[in-house]
Formats: structure tokens, sequence, C-alpha cells
């Protein structure tokens, strides 16, 4: 256990949007003494899904929450950087951010704080630690076989543990970036600007990005993708191994398309770089148009790849 020298400097930030979170685990943390607050920035507009949240509240801890009612869908970006200037002000210094519907295993906080702890105390540049995370609920609390920590490029902002004054000293997630994207473009920066991103590899968390296809035909036509994917990770340039394929509707697939162009465009001025995205994309589309026969996946226009600024 953590001494309880770090109390008051560990809170829990939480964008929600039409989804009230399960607070469970973040309550046992605060029963612990591993975090002292939660911040929720709530883009719903919705009574219910407010009350949903309060309910959840353990009535020994009432100081330690509070909701940010942004009244309107503000994006991931801007209620982000709304929850992180509040974590600031009410004096923090490092906060979780934590998805609204990710699931943490009960050692995550005491993992996560013994590592930014560590090597904080011997590195001021470390700005965040990030977990390892997967898509396949089996992984949650798996052990994996490889070094504590690596030095990471990006990581997507389920469970990753920020230093608050570091992230607003660099303007938090930018508003260029709505949804998709904005934690891979707030890492890149962070790192770019000299800062470091350390990645716990010893234990992973579970996401649920988008909605799991888990067919036998998805994880063959999905394998170069993910073969891709673990490449980047054992590369250390991102957090994340999705197992299954992800599948999300239509739109958001194109805005998810659409803001990774955005941001290659962003992090170099080669085009060459962007020349493959037509291939990768064709291909991904057409895996969701074999496994849904959902028509909409193929009306498409690359022409977008091009145009996006």
């Amino acid at each position: 256990m953590i001494e309880n020298k770090i109390k008051n400097r560990y809170c829990c930030v939480i964008v929600t949007y039409n989804r009230a979170p399960d607070l469970t685990v973040i309550n046992r943390a605060m029963d612990s003494r591993l975090v002292d607050g939660l911040i929720i920035s709530d883009n719903s507009n919705d009574p219910y899904i407010i009350k949903g949240i309060r309910n959840q509240f353990d009535s020994r801890f009432q100081d330690k929450y509070v909701i940010i009612e942004n009244h309107e869908n503000l994006g991931i970006s801007r209620a982000m950087s709304i929850a992180m200037k509040k974590g600031l002000e009410l004096g923090f210094e490092f906060a979780f951010l934590l998805d609204d519907d990710a699931q943490l295993s009960d050692d995550y906080f005491e993992l996560m704080l013994d590592t930014m702890e560590k090597y904080k105390r011997d590195d001021k540049k470390i700005a965040a630690v990030c977990p390892t995370l997967s898509n396949n609920p089996k992984h949650l609390s798996k052990i994996i076989k490889r070094r504590k920590t690596d030095i990471i490029k990006q990581c997507i902002t389920s469970g990753m543990l920020i230093d608050i004054m570091i992230a607003v000293s660099l303007g938090g997630y930018s508003e260029k970036y709505f949804l998709e994207y904005a934690d891979i473009e707030f890492t890149n920066r962070l790192y770019n600007s000299g800062y470091k991103i350390l990645r716990y590899n010893k234990v992973m968390i579970y996401q649920q990005l988008g909605k799991n296809i888990e067919s036998i035909a998805s994880r063959v036509l999905y394998f170069p993708m993910y073969c891709i994917n673990i490449l980047k990770f054992n590369l250390n340039l991102g957090n994340n191994i999705m197992y299954f394929m992800p599948l999300y509707d239509p739109n958001r697939t194109i805005n998810i398309d659409k803001a990774r162009v955005k941001f290659m465009k962003q992090i170099t001025r080669s085009k060459i770089r962007l020349l493959y995205h037509p291939i990768t994309l064709l291909y991904k589309h057409t895996v969701l148009y074999f496994l849904t026969g959902n028509q909409q996946y193929l009306k498409i226009s690359f022409r977008y790849i091009y145009e996006v600024k």
C-alpha cells in the first residue's frame, strides 16, 4: 500500500456522455485512500444520467465528488480540458483519466500509482503512465511476461495517469479533435514536447473499442490488421492491443478514418505516408461489409484523405 502522504494529490477524471459509469472500483480506491477525488465532466444534458451517477456516491466521501454539468456535448477534448483545469484548481497533482465504460482490476490504482511515484521521483520529465490495454475481456489483469515499463510515443485516454500541471500547460486536448484521435494527438504532442510516457506492461485493463466481432471469419480477416497492431505495440508506439476487430457504425467509422488522416497530416508533411491509406481503408471497409452485410461501409469516398485539413 502506498503511504498516506499521497493524500489529496490523486484524483479520477471521467468524461460521460449518455452513460453513467460504474464507480465501484473508484469508491474502493477512495476507501483505500489511493485516490482522493472524482471529477466527472458530463456532456449528456440528461438529469437521469446525473442521478445515476449520484446514486453511486459513497456517503462517506460526499465532499470528494465533483460533477461538471456541461449541458451539451462539448466533445471529449473540451470536456476533458475543463475537468483537468478543475482538478488543478482543487489542488490535485495527478489525474487518472478514465473512459465511462472502462473495466479496471481492483489493483489497477495501486499498481499505476506505485509506478508513477517510483519513476517520477527520479525523472521529472515523466508526464504520464499508461496501462496496457486490450479489447479482450479475458485479458483483464492478465500478467504480461516482459519488462515492467517501456517509454512509448502515444496512448489512449482510458486508464492514463497524467501530471495535471504538465497537461494543462500544453493546452490539454486539442479542440480540433472532437472525439476521435484526441488522445493520440495529445499524447503525441506531449512526447514531442520532451516529456515521457511510461507504459506499464505487467497488467492489462479491458476497454471495449466499439463492439467486438468475435466470429472465426473476423479473426481470419482481421489477422493482417492485428499483426500491424502488435507490431506497433512492440515498437512502443502505443499501449493498446486490439485482439478482436472493433465494429463501429458506418458514420463513426468514417469519422475515425478522417481523424486519423488529420492526425497524420499534422505530424508529417510527407504525402508519401498517406499513399497506403486508401488500400488499408478499402480492406477494412470491405471486411466490415463482408461481416455485417451493411452496404454503408462500401459507400465511402477516399477523396477526403487528401482533402482533410
